[in-house]
């Protein structure tokens, strides 16, 4: 007599999962010409092992492995079922019979945390409008560049006679760890030749360095100048928008200005 079973019962869904059926010889004689046809049912789905399985002779008490490959959509119990099941018994008698396989899936583990994000090595570029913040960033720069000799960009102090400047500030962004966006009290309301805002023009590179830099996911303080506030969201084209989702630094108000602002910075350099 031919018996089947699955081995393991339990699967993932969601996940491909190895099983085993199993036939075993139980009776007392020999078995040929055994045939088992597998009909997966709704919910579960066979990837990868025959639906047929064939063994020429089974002897009492011998089993016959078959690796099959399934898929479960979802969790909770699910048939896997025995279309047919053929054998030729002992003494010629051919006999035919049908069940079914069931296993269960289980729900997927969680998908663990992603680790907290190590501390880019990488320089400091200091994003600012000469006409708004002028003197406080020359000031906030020179304190910068004394802290991290060599790892700070300030466009007034760092390009160099007969640099592509527009080159230059692109490729001094993509190595830059932290960007500052010094904000000055009129940050906001600074207008073209024809009287548009500035942050709402495309062309205009403080605007193109802050979007840059939000769309890479970069370290971006905002730092509050000469009494500034910090904008709402409202205030913004809505590429800047997520600058409101970043803690603000306010010179004004920190009684330790920069050299607090250093201390944080380094932190985030990764250094102690």
């Amino acid at each position: 007599m031919i018996e089947f079973s699955v081995e393991p019962d339990r699967v993932v869904a969601g996940l491909p999962s190895a099983l085993t059926v199993r036939l075993v010889n139980a009776g007392p004689a020999a078995c040929s010409d055994i045939r088992l046809d597998l009909r997966p049912l709704r919910g579960v789905s066979l990837v990868r092992g025959s639906r047929t399985i064939e063994v020429r002779r089974l002897d009492p008490g011998r089993t016959h492995d078959h690796s099959v490959t399934v898929y479960a959509d979802t969790p909770g119990p699910h048939t896997l079922a025995v279309h047919r099941l053929v054998y030729v018994a002992a003494g010629g008698r051919v006999t035919r019979t049908s069940g079914t396989l069931v296993v269960s899936a289980d729900p997927p583990p969680p998908a663990p945390a992603p680790p907290p994000r190590a501390p880019r090595r990488g320089s400091v570029f200091v994003s600012y409008r000469r006409g708004d913040t002028g003197p406080a960033v020359d000031r906030l720069a020179s304190t910068l560049r004394v802290a991290f000799p060599d790892r700070v960009f300030h466009d007034h102090t760092s390009l160099r006679p007969g640099d592509l400047w527009s080159r230059r500030l692109e490729r001094e962004l993509a190595e830059s760890a932290v960007v500052l966006a010094v904000i000055g009290p009129s940050w906001l309301e600074v207008v073209t030749a024809d009287g548009r805002r500035r942050l709402e023009d495309e062309d205009d590179w403080v605007r193109r360095e802050l979007v840059s830099a939000l769309d890479a996911e970069l370290d971006v303080v905002p730092v509050l100048v000469d009494g500034a506030a910090m904008p709402r969201e409202r205030q913004l084209p809505p590429v800047l928008r997520p600058l409101c989702e970043r803690e603000a630094y306010d010179l004004r108000t920190d009684p330790a200005g920069t050299e607090a602002l250093v201390r944080v910075l380094r932190g985030m350099l990764g250094e102690r």
